[in-house]
């Protein structure tokens, strides 16, 4: 996915490979459960918190510090579109993504 330098870099999120066709039950579960889960993460900021340490090898002092990214429930598709058009700038990435044809809507 990632060029030139960025090319070592293993892709966490947003991952696109030969494989993924045969698992979109569990790519759809999993956006689901992203949308679903969203909205009750972003208004609590102690229940993700709580998660931390049970399911990392992060303990309770260390997670009581974290501060958590702010989560959306729906697509941004102009703020996807800035983020691949400045990975695209800096070489990161192999070539022009149009985010608008991902069919992610």
């Amino acid at each position: 996915m990632f060029a030139r330098p960025a090319a070592a870099i293993p892709v966490g999120g947003g991952r696109q490979s030969s494989s993924s066709h045969k698992n979109l039950e569990v790519i759809a579960a999993l956006c689901q459960a992203i949308t679903q889960s969203a909205p009750v993460l972003q208004g609590n900021h102690d229940l993700p918190l709580e998660l931390v340490p049970e399911y990392t090898n992060i303990d309770d002092a260390v997670a009581q510090d974290l501060t958590l990214p702010h989560y959306d429930s729906e697509l941004d598709v102009d703020a996807l579109q800035y983020g691949a058009d400045l990975m695209e700038k800096y070489d990161i990435t192999l070539g022009p993504l149009d985010i608008a044809n991902l069919g992610l809507e």
